[in-house]
């Protein structure tokens, strides 16, 4: 989609949502999308904000194509999913074990190598 551009994913822990898209489309207007976890806990999809009235949701914007539409959201969707796979990887690189070992790999072959020097000790 050349006349969209992903703006930034911002998460609401303390929230219904899992947080915000924000998207430029066509260079001029600024779109939000509520990011919802699907109820079954598998994945998670994109609405537009909605406005209440007397018992009715509308949303606050549409497009004009359900085709566009359709993609637009499936490119919010995309771009979140690339952004949270980001921050996993991120977390699992951060608290993975180093490959190296921790301690000298020379280690002592008999006891006479654990002998110290006791010239100079105190005692």
């Amino acid at each position: 989609m050349n006349n969209v551009e992903f703006l930034s994913f911002t998460e609401t822990p303390n929230d219904r949502t899992m947080g915000i898209a924000t998207i430029r489309f066509d260079r001029r207007f600024i779109f939000r999308f509520k990011i919802n976890e699907n109820p079954k806990g598998e994945g998670f999809f994109s609405n537009a904000p909605s406005l209440k009235i007397d018992d009715q949701y509308y949303p606050a914007f549409a497009f004009d194509s359900n085709f566009e539409s359709d993609e637009v959201k499936k490119f919010v969707i995309n771009n979140v999913k690339k952004i949270l796979d980001e921050k996993k990887n991120a977390l699992n690189t951060q608290f993975t074990t180093p490959s190296a070992p921790f301690f000298n790999s020379t280690a002592p072959q008999n006891q006479a190598e654990f002998s110290f020097p006791t010239d100079n000790v105190p005692f």
